[in-house]
């Protein structure tokens, strides 16, 4: 399994699900829009050295609340090129908090049009639907 860090998240490749997974931290409660993209690039980095068809998204711990200008971006920006990359199915594990995950679900609609997806209350519901 690979991995590699942020301040904010973490990424793995997980060879055996054919996924990356992404688990966002607490620590995005102090950071920046900057630094989230930041971290977003770096993970289109990592899906594109993987170039796995599944992707999970651990937002449970996410505090970063998106914008409507940051969404737009993350679809142009993180979304898209997944996709493009060959990425064709996305679980989301939702944030505790109402409105970020509120947020996820409005760019993951954007998605959902050309790919599967799906949010989960917990990483084992996720993981079996991505290697069903």
């Amino acid at each position: 399994m690979a991995t590699h860090a942020t301040p904010f998240v973490v990424f793995e490749f997980k060879p055996e699900q054919n996924a990356v997974h992404a688990t966002w931290k607490d620590t995005t409660a102090m950071a920046t829009e900057d630094q989230i993209k930041e971290s977003m690039l770096e993970y289109v980095k990592f899906i594109d050295t993987y170039r796995a068809p599944n992707l999970l998204v651990n937002e449970k711990d996410m505090k970063f609340e998106f914008s409507p200008s940051f969404q737009a971006w993350m679809d142009e920006n993180v979304s898209e090129k997944a996709r493009n990359m060959g990425s064709v199915r996305f679980a989301f594990i939702k944030s505790e908090d109402f409105i970020i995950g509120l947020a996820a679900e409005m760019v993951m609609e954007q998605v959902a049009s050309n790919a599967p997806v799906r949010f989960f209350d917990n990483a084992q519901e996720a993981e079996a639907w991505l290697i069903s």
